[in-house]
C-alpha cells in the first residue's frame, strides 16, 4: 500500500470515505485493536466545514476505528496560534463527538509537556486534513497540516528568526517528522472544498462540492495526486519539490485507484498580490515582502475586507505599509504599519511625524492667518487687507457719522442770524476736524498694522526653517515576525475606537471564547512614544544647532527693519496731526 493512492466519492462524506478504505482493503490492514491511535484533524479556525474539519467524516472515521476494536485514541486538532483547541473542540460540537466514541482530545501542552511525550508512545497515526485553498500553498493538504505536529511556540519562534523562508521553515519541520517512521494514513478531505481567500474572507469564498476524498499512506504521493486532480502543478507545494529533488518519490510508480464519475468543479484560488485585494479608502503600500510577511499580510487583508466592508466607506483614506523598506505615503491618514519589517525600515520616513500644530490660527476668507503660516505676494496683500478691515470700516463709519453732523450744521446755518452763523460755523470746522484727526489715526493703524504683519510672516519664515515635529497620532504599529493569527484586529479596536467598527467589535466579542488576543498594554505603548519623542527631539536640536546663529542675525535685521518703519510712521503721522490742527486753527 506504500504508493497506492485512492480517490473515491460518494452520496455524502461518510459513503466517500468508506468507498475510499474499501479501495485500500479496509481500514483493518492499517490499524490493529492493539494500536494507540492519534488523529490530527484540521481545525486551522473555530468555524465548521469547509473552514475546518467536516464533522460527518470525522464521525465515519471514528466509526470504522471503533468497528476495529482500539480502544486507545487520542485527537489533535491542528489550529492557528491563538486558538484554544479544547475550548474550539466545544465550540463545535466536536468534543461531545469524540466522547462518543470513547476517544480523548489533547493539546500541544499534553503531547509535549512530559519527559517521555504522547507522541512516542503512538503506534499510528491518521492525518484527516480538510483541504481549502490557500494565497501560499494554493491547496492545504496533508504536508500543510502535519506542520501542526511542532508545537506554536517553537513553529513561530523558528519563523521569527527569519534565517529561512517561511515555506522552508515548514518544510524542514515536516521532513523532521516524517523521520520518526510513524505508520501514518492521510485523508484528504475535499468531499467540501473551501475556494478563494477563506476561511476568514466570508465575502470572497465560496464552498463548492466535489464529493470527493483522497487517501493513502504515502503523505508526497497523497498530496501529489491531489493537486494534481485540482490542475494544480504539485511542484508549487515546496515539500513536494523537495522530495521529488531527492527522489523521495517516484511519479511512475504510484499505484492510483480511483472510482469517481463527477468532474471537478472550477476552482477559485486566493488572491496572491496584496495590491489586488481592494477595500474602499484603503492604499496598500508595499516593500520587500519575504514569504511569511506576504502570507500574514494577505490573511490580515482578507479578515479587514469582510469585516470592514461595510464600514470602510467611513473612514476615509487610509493606507497599509508592509514590508522592508516600503515607498513613503502620499496620503495623511490613518497609517498601519504592518509586521516589525516595516517598522524598523520607516523609522525615518516623513508619515511618522508632521509640523507642530501652530497656535492662535485663524480662518478668514479661506487665508489661513496666524502663527505658523507663512505668506507672500498677492496671498500676503490679500491676507493684510482681510486684517485691516476693521479699521477701514471705522474709517467709513466715523466719514458717516461727521458728514452727517456737517451737512445738519450748514442747514441749520443758512436759516440763522449772522451771529448764530459765525458760531455753527466755527463748530461745523471743529467737525471737520475731528473727522480728519481720527481718520488719520486710523490709517496710521493701518499701516502699523501692515508692518507688523510683513515682519511676522518675515519671521515665521525664518523660523519654519528649523525642524519643529511633533510625532503622528495617525499611525499605528501592529508588531510580530510576522504578526501571529488574530491579533493585529485587537490593535485595530483601540486605534479606531471612535469610528464606527461593530462588525470587527462583535467577532472580538466572539472570538474572545477560544482565542486568545494579546493583552493591549497602553502603558508600554506610552512608554515607547515617549522614547520615539526623545529622539525626535534630539535629532531636531543637531540639525538645528548650526541654523540658530544665522537665523538670529536675520531675525535682528527684521527687528531692526521694522522699528526703523514704525519710528517713521509715528513720526509722519506726529506731523499730519500738526498740519491738520494748523489747517482748521
Amino acid at each position: 500500500m506504500n504508493n497506492t493512492v485512492v480517490i473515491a466519492e460518494g452520496n455524502n462524506a461518510t459513503e466517500s470515505l468508506n468507498n475510499g478504505l474499501n479501495l485500500l482493503g479496509g481500514l483493518s490492514k492499517f490499524l490493529s485493536k492493539e494500536d494507540r491511535v492519534l488523529i490530527l484533524i484540521d481545525l486551522q479556525c473555530p468555524f465548521t466545514c469547509p473552514s475546518s474539519i467536516n464533522q460527518e467524516t470525522l464521525n465515519a472515521l471514528l466509526s470504522n476505528i471503533k468497528l476495529i476494536g482500539v480502544s486507545k485514541i487520542q485527537i489533535l486538532p491542528g489550529v492557528m496560534w491563538g486558538v484554544d483547541q479544547r475550548k474550539a473542540l466545544k465550540s463545535l460540537g466536536l468534543e461531545d463527538l469524540i466522547q462518543n466514541y470513547g476517544a480523548t482530545s489533547i493539546t500541544y501542552e499534553d503531547l509535549y509537556k512530559f519527559s517521555a511525550p504522547i507522541i512516542e508512545s503512538v503506534t499510528k497515526i491518521i492525518c484527516l486534513s480538510q483541504i481549502r485553498t490557500d494565497p501560499l500553498w494554493k491547496l492545504t493538504c496533508s504536508s500543510f497540516l502535519m506542520w501542526y505536529f511542532n508545537p506554536p511556540k517553537k513553529r513561530w519562534k523558528n519563523i521569527s528568526i527569519y534565517k529561512k523562508k517561511y515555506e522552508d521553515e515548514r518544510v524542514q519541520q515536516v521532513f523532521e517528522f516524517l523521520e520518526r517512521k510513524i505508520p501514518t494514513l492521510y485523508i484528504n478531505d475535499c468531499y467540501f472544498l473551501l475556494t478563494g481567500n477563506g476561511p476568514f474572507a466570508w465575502n470572497t469564498t465560496k464552498s463548492v462540492k466535489t464529493n470527493k476524498i483522497i487517501m493513502s499512506n504515502n503523505i508526497m504521493a497523497v498530496d501529489w495526486i491531489t493537486y494534481e486532480q485540482f490542475g494544480l502543478d504539485p511542484t508549487i507545494n515546496l515539500i513536494l519539490k523537495k522530495a521529488l529533488e531527492q527522489n523521495l518519490i517516484d511519479i511512475k510508480s504510484i499505484n492510483l485507484k480511483s472510482q469517481v464519475q463527477n468532474k471537478n468543479p472550477s476552482i477559485k484560488f486566493s488572491e496572491t498580490e496584496p495590491t489586488n485585494i481592494i477595500l474602499e479608502g484603503l492604499t496598500i503600500y508595499s516593500g520587500e515582502l519575504n514569504s511569511g510577511e506576504r502570507y500574514a499580510l494577505l490573511q490580515f487583508l482578507f479578515m479587514i475586507k469582510n469585516l470592514l466592508f461595510k464600514d470602510s466607506s467611513n473612514f476615509g483614506n487610509w493606507a497599509i505599509i508592509a514590508g522592508k523598506n516600503p515607498p513613503d505615503p502620499e496620503i495623511s491618514s490613518d497609517i498601519i504599519v504592518f509586521g516589525d519589517s516595516a517598522i524598523k525600515s520607516t523609522k525615518k520616513y516623513n508619515f511618522r511625524t508632521i509640523s507642530e500644530t501652530a497656535s492662535e490660527m485663524i480662518n478668514l476668507m479661506g487665508f489661513e492667518i496666524g502663527v505658523g503660516e507663512t505668506l507672500e505676494g498677492d496671498e500676503l496683500e490679500k491676507a493684510i487687507l482681510i486684517k485691516q478691515r476693521k479699521i477701514r470700516q471705522k474709517i467709513d463709519r466715523t466719514r458717516k457719522k461727521y458728514s452727517g453732523l456737517i451737512a445738519t450744521l450748514d442747514n441749520i446755518v443758512q436759516e440763522s442770524d449772522v451771529d448764530a452763523k459765525s458760531d455753527k460755523e466755527e463748530t461745523k470746522l471743529k467737525l471737520q476736524m475731528k473727522m480728519e484727526l481720527k481718520i488719520d489715526k486710523y490709517q496710521y493703524k493701518i499701516e502699523k498694522l501692515r508692518f507688523n504683519i510683513i515682519a511676522k510672516h518675515k519671521k515665521q519664515a525664518i523660523k519654519n526653517k528649523l525642524l519643529d515635529l511633533t510625532l503622528n497620532k495617525r499611525v499605528l504599529e501592529i508588531p510580530g515576525n510576522p504578526p501571529l493569527g488574530w491579533d493585529p484586529l485587537i490593535f485595530l479596536t483601540y486605534f479606531w475606537q471612535n469610528k464606527q467598527i461593530s462588525t470587527l467589535n462583535l467577532f472580538i466579542q466572539i472570538s474572545r471564547e477560544f482565542y486568545s488576543f494579546p493583552r493591549f498594554n497602553k502603558g508600554k505603548i506610552r512608554a515607547s512614544l515617549k522614547i520615539d519623542k526623545n529622539k525626535l527631539k534630539k535629532i531636531e536640536k543637531e540639525k538645528n544647532k548650526p541654523l540658530i546663529s544665522k537665523n538670529k542675525s536675520e531675525m535682528k535685521k527684521i527687528e531692526n527693519e521694522l522699528k526703523s518703519n514704525l519710528k517713521n510712521l509715528t513720526l509722519n503721522f506726529k506731523k499730519n496731526t500738526k498740519r491738520i490742527k494748523k489747517k482748521f486753527v
